[in-house]
């Protein structure tokens, strides 16, 4: 733990930690913080060229979902064009890369719904993705900032809502009643449209539908 220079023992505990950090991180600030360089090592499983990568798949999940509470935005190491599983990245060791020559890797995890365009006088509360369970659950929080939405203004929020994922998506909205959504299937866009000012946090939840 970064703040309490502490170790930090199991999964949910971890996860924990590495939300508080990253809103250490962030603080009080109403600027936008970027992260670099976001990734893990995809040498963290044993095996060969067929292993899984559970534990940087599963690593990889529990960084972006901290980056995600915090509302931060991040570059994901993803590509080297010479990565091999024998050499990694070729440099200092390391073996980040997304995507190697002969496969992707953690797509599960890296693959996942954002928002793509908001309106200036909305802000993200908080965003989170669940990929581990078969509803492959998305939550998004909103609420409006101290400021008059202008006429010209945009009142709807676009998400990339990815077919990876979703293949029947449904969708519930709290917190504003008035406001539609509709899903653009060509473009893979949840788009979340007629927004009024509501004085309370807007919810969005998007979720697979389940067939028997």
């Amino acid at each position: 733990d970064e703040l309490t220079q502490a170790p930090v023992l199991f999964q949910h505990n971890i996860s924990v930690m590495m939300k508080r950090n990253l809103g250490h991180v962030k603080g009080n600030t109403k600027l936008h913080v970027i992260l670099g360089e976001v990734g893990v090592p995809f040498d963290m499983d044993l095996g060969g060229h067929n292993q899984s990568y559970t534990a940087s798949t599963m690593a990889l999940d529990r960084t972006i979902q901290a980056v995600e509470a915090n509302d931060l935005d991040y570059v994901l190491w993803n590509y080297t064009a010479d990565n091999t599983n024998e050499c990694g990245d070729n440099w200092n060791g390391e073996d980040l890369s997304l995507r190697t020559k002969t496969e992707n890797r953690a797509l599960l995890v890296a693959v996942r719904p954002f928002v793509k365009c908001i309106p200036f006088d909305l802000e993200i509360i908080s965003q989170q993705f669940d990929p581990s369970r078969i509803t492959k659950q998305y939550v998004l929080k909103v609420q409006w900032k101290g400021v008059a939405n202008t006429e010209n203004a945009p009142h709807a929020v676009y998400m990339y809502l990815p077919h990876f994922h979703y293949s029947n998506p449904i969708i519930s909205v709290s917190g504003s009643p008035k406001s539609t959504t509709r899903y653009d299937l060509s473009r893979q866009t949840l788009i979340w449209e007629n927004i009024v000012k509501e004085e309370c946090e807007m919810v969005l939840s998007v979720s697979n539908q389940i067939t028997k």
